[in-house]
Parts: C-alpha cells; sequence; structure tokens
C-alpha cells in the first residue's frame, strides 16, 4: 500500500497562537485516503486507442490526398486540351496543400480557368 506525505495545518491554541510541534508537522497518509486531483474519466489506454485511430485516418486522408495529386498531375501532362490541362494541374496543387493540413476539405469539382 502506497502512502503520501501530507503537511498538516497548524491549529490554534485558546490565546489565539499557533502551536507549533515540530515532529508532527508532517504526517504519512495512506494515498487512498488523499485526493490531490479528480480522478481520470478516461484510462490512459483508452486514450491512446483514440490516439492511435485518429493517426491512422490522418495517414489514410494524406494517403488519398497524394494519389489524388499524382492523378491529376498525370492527367495534366496527357490532356491534349490546354484548359483541361490546367484544371488538373490546379486541382493537383490543391490536393499537394490538403496533404500538410490533412483535415482541410478540398472541392475537386471542375473548374474553368481562363488560359493566358
Amino acid at each position: 500500500m502506497s502512502s503520501v506525505f501530507v503537511r498538516l495545518s497548524l491549529s490554534a491554541s485558546s490565546s489565539g497562537e499557533p502551536q507549533v510541534d515540530s515532529h508532527k508537522h508532517w504526517r504519512c497518509i495512506p494515498a487512498t485516503i488523499v485526493r490531490y486531483n479528480i480522478p481520470m474519466k478516461y484510462s490512459l489506454r483508452s486514450l491512446m486507442i483514440v490516439v492511435t485511430l485518429v493517426a491512422v485516418v490522418l495517414g489514410g486522408r494524406v494517403e488519398y490526398l497524394r494519389r489524388m495529386a499524382a492523378y491529376h498531375e498525370g492527367e495534366s501532362s496527357k490532356s491534349g486540351d490546354p484548359q483541361k490541362a490546367l484544371n488538373h494541374a490546379h486541382a493537383a496543387g490543391h490536393f499537394r496543400q490538403a496533404m500538410l493540413r490533412p483535415w482541410t476539405i478540398v472541392d475537386d469539382s471542375p473548374r474553368h480557368f481562363p488560359i493566358r
């Protein structure tokens, strides 16, 4: 059984002066009695499971974004139409930027950009 050392408060005598007893200033109390904080609502094991699941989901999202960027880069190089090539290059750029922040939403709907 573990114990915790607790500093006891000083009591005042009838004259109003504190009574100091040097050898009884610190006491050893069982740890089950003294609680310094509120007990954890979730166990460390469940919190680690949640962190692992979030990491797996974000890792899968990054892989999806990488593949979509590679697809659009390939389509922009294969496309004979300059308008489609520009649209795919722009979409690839959006997917590459989203790889750095995988929680963002990428609008991959086709857009028409003017050719300069």
